[in-house]
């Protein structure tokens, strides 16, 4: 049970920070972290390396949780580059190792040979394993290579078929897609799929929610889809549970550029480009915790405590922005101004949404369940309640508000537990 580490996007880079937020990441049940690491050599001589070796401190520090590279291929296929990141701390206890191997991860790559290894993606990744197990330190290689016209079982199967030698495959694009709040769930099920029929290993995605507005280029103002408060993040955790993939890596920790973390948060602490992810999502950490535990375990667990929990954006997706520089992000249209709440119940109760002045009162069993209503303008609240009494209030740290002055369509979470 692991989680992506954005390397260049964290904020603040003491080894405090970083003991701290491994901590978190062990309070959910998460075991390590891929840190991803962007190019090259000259970012990692100067920045990234000295970020990695306090990752590595850090983990050590605090003990039983692992690290592994994740080679960013954006940008660059330099061969010195990626041998570098690849095989930095190759021996290092807290270097994660599945089947004694050292493991390494690709954030794409699947149409890029490195440097120096010919034109065919193929040959080439093929070539550089071969060296590092030629020169007595051969990887466990599992990277994000996906598939090039769309994710269906089909593209998932060729996918592994065309890179039959690496030892299993990471679905990192584990969105919402407009509308279609349950296209991750899909995806993580054909690599599974794919991964059983071969005998191979797949890493399931989950991923909270997506929100970038940093610039006006394609990828630079978008939200990808509509996750509807909680709902993606669950059903990928009951799909997860359910299939019992081999490895999971939540998508991500703490990438403040595309709001798709769950650590942190870090207000007042991050660059203008992350603007609008600066809100709380530990309520996504604090759910995922029951699942991870029936995942690790394989058995459901006995709800012995209450858990609430609300999801909702600052602002009605109809709202002007009066000083924004930057259009709606894409997809804005595909939301809904809705207050979201999640429970976890060990016995029946009233859980009750207060969206600024109305509300809604919902009679639910013991278990867990969504809950939703329109949002207003105001607080945003919500409460448990049995025999008449109130046992548990969340209230969100942030309002709704429509008077703006720049968008944003990130969530800010709250939650209670008793």
């Amino acid at each position: 049970m692991f989680a992506h580490w954005h390397t260049p996007v964290q904020p603040v880079n003491t080894l405090d920070a970083y003991r701290a937020e491994i901590r978190k990441a062990q309070a959910m049940g998460v075991d390590g972290f891929a840190y991803n690491v962007t190019p090259g050599l000259t970012n990692w001589n100067n920045t990234y390396r000295s970020r990695i070796d306090m990752l590595y401190q850090a983990a050590s520090e605090v003990g039983d949780f692992y690290l592994f590279p994740s080679v960013d291929m954006c940008c660059s296929n330099d061969r010195n580059w990626i041998d570098t990141v690849m095989l930095y701390r190759y021996n290092d206890p807290a270097r994660l190792r599945m089947d004694g191997l050292p493991v390494g991860q690709t954030w794409i790559g699947q149409n890029t040979a490195p440097s120096g290894t010919g034109s065919d993606p193929v040959a080439g990744w093929k070539g550089v394993l071969d060296a590092y197990a030629a020169k007595g330190k051969p990887i466990y290689f599992i990277p994000y290579f996906p598939p090039d016209n769309g994710f269906t079982q089909q593209t998932v199967n060729h996918v592994y078929d065309r890179f039959s030698y690496a030892h299993g495959l990471y679905n990192f694009a584990a969105f919402a897609e407009g509308d279609d709040q349950l296209a991750g769930v899909r995806q993580n099920t054909y690599y599974d799929v794919a991964a059983d029929a071969r005998g191979r290993d797949a890493m399931a995605g989950a991923a909270p929610v997506f929100n970038r507005h940093s610039g006006a280029e394609q990828f630079g103002n978008r939200i990808i889809g509509d996750f509807e408060g909680f709902h993606t993040w669950l059903e990928e955790w009951k799909g997860i549970v359910r299939e019992q993939p081999r490895f999971v890596e939540v998508v991500t920790w703490n990438d403040y550029l595309e709001g798709t973390y769950i650590g942190g948060p870090y207000p007042g602490r991050l660059p203008s480009s992350s603007t609008g992810n600066d809100l709380n999502h530990a309520a996504y950490r604090k759910l995922a915790q029951y699942y991870i535990e029936w995942y690790t375990m394989d058995t459901q667990p006995t709800i012995t405590n209450d858990t609430i929990a609300i999801a909702h954006r600052l602002h009605s997706k109809y709202a002007v922005a009066s000083e924004d520089p930057l259009a709606k992000q894409r997809g804005w249209e595909n939301v809904e101004d809705v207050l979201y709440g999640a429970v976890l119940l060990k016995k029946p109760a009233q859980v009750r949404l207060q969206s600024g002045n109305t509300s809604q009162t919902f009679d639910l069993t013991a278990g867990v369940h969504e809950v939703s209503m329109p949002f207003a303008e105001g607080t945003q609240r919500i409460a448990l309640s049995r025999g008449g009494q109130i046992r548990l209030t969340a209230t969100s740290s942030r309002s709704i508000n429509n008077d703006i002055t720049r968008y944003n369509f990130n969530y800010n979470t709250a939650w209670a537990a008793n």
